[in-house]
């Protein structure tokens, strides 16, 4: 059985912060996002996947209005793990 809450998340690298949707699967997720605002990669492998990333403000400290929304989810351009 799959779990889902709303959430926030930061990019490891340049600190945008994001408003998301975890979903808790039964096992571990390897998948990637592609940062909004630096275009690095944000890689994750848990149980507790982030997804359908919502721009909130980006590494400047700028509230995206309207927030800036990836359609795709996770893995946009590629997917290492489990959809």
């Amino acid at each position: 059985m799959f779990s889902t809450h709303e959430g926030s998340y930061e990019c490891p690298h340049c600190k945008a912060k994001y408003d998301v949707t975890f979903t808790r699967y039964p096992s571990k997720d390897n998948d990637w996002y592609i940062c909004d605002s630096c275009g690095k990669k944000i890689e994750w492998n848990d149980t507790h996947s982030p997804g359908n990333f919502r721009l909130r403000s980006d590494n400047k400290g700028r509230r995206a209005t309207p927030p800036i929304s990836s359609e795709n989810g996770p893995g946009v351009g590629g997917s290492a793990g489990a959809s």
